[in-house]
């Protein structure tokens, strides 16, 4: 897992979509979802939870870092967010949308239903619990945007709030007995579009023969295709 860092290289590129054969969907809605928190908390003004890229400024960490360890949050409240299961949705037989007649390549689009937990962890209980809310609620108000802007299809309609964790339950240091949990569960759903080519239009000609009763060739020709 990796630590967001204001000055990091991306991992992917702006045409990997289309040409990256690695191009990870869910990775993509992680990362556009952890930067949609640090939007939200670097909105705030200084001394309440001001998020910032400085590690040593920053006011409240956001993270996908894990396992989380006093050494990384210090004193201050934290964010972990990590992705949930995945799963199609199958919503047609073969998942197909279009045949191109020209091609013969197979065109296929399915939802993925998926979600995200924003772990919002504090040393105390009320702060654990304005985070989540903070952060919640705002998934809610702006899901809107979430969809114009993001890869979405559907997010924030139904956002749970989990109850607090025990202390000590979510950082494991030995030293750490008071850090607590209150989980915020977003569900969304990521449209998948994908492309299968015809394998005989790979072919730069195709070689059709006629042949007779008897085996034997009565006619061959080479047919380029265009």
């Amino acid at each position: 897992m990796r630590v967001p860092v204001a000055n990091a290289r991306p991992l992917y590129g702006k045409n990997d979509l289309t040409n990256n054969p690695l191009w990870d969907p869910l990775y993509h809605c992680n990362r556009v979802l952890i930067a949609f928190a640090q939007g939200l908390f670097r909105a705030l003004p200084p001394g309440q939870l001001h998020w910032s890229p400085n590690l040593e400024e920053t006011e409240i960490v956001i993270t996908d870092q894990t396992p989380l360890t006093l050494s990384t949050i210090g004193q201050r409240p934290a964010i972990v967010v990590i992705p949930g299961q995945a799963q199609f949705a199958n919503l047609a037989i073969g998942n197909l949308q279009d045949l191109d007649p020209f091609t013969g390549n197979r065109i296929h689009r399915d939802l993925i239903s998926c979600s995200i937990t924003y772990n919002c962890i504090s040393r105390n209980g009320l702060e654990a619990g304005r985070i989540a809310w903070y952060l919640g609620s705002h998934i809610k108000k702006l899901r809107v945007f979430l969809q114009q802007q993001g890869p979405f299809t559907e997010i924030g309609q139904t956002i749970m709030f989990a109850p607090e964790t025990p202390p000590g339950a979510i950082v494991p240091d030995a030293v750490d007995s008071s850090a607590i949990n209150r989980a915020v569960i977003v569900p969304y759903q990521y449209p998948h579009r994908w492309e299968v080519q015809d394998p005989l239009f790979q072919l730069e000609t195709i070689r059709a023969t006629i042949k007779g009763d008897d085996g034997a060739i009565l006619s061959e020709t080479q047919i380029p295709n265009e």
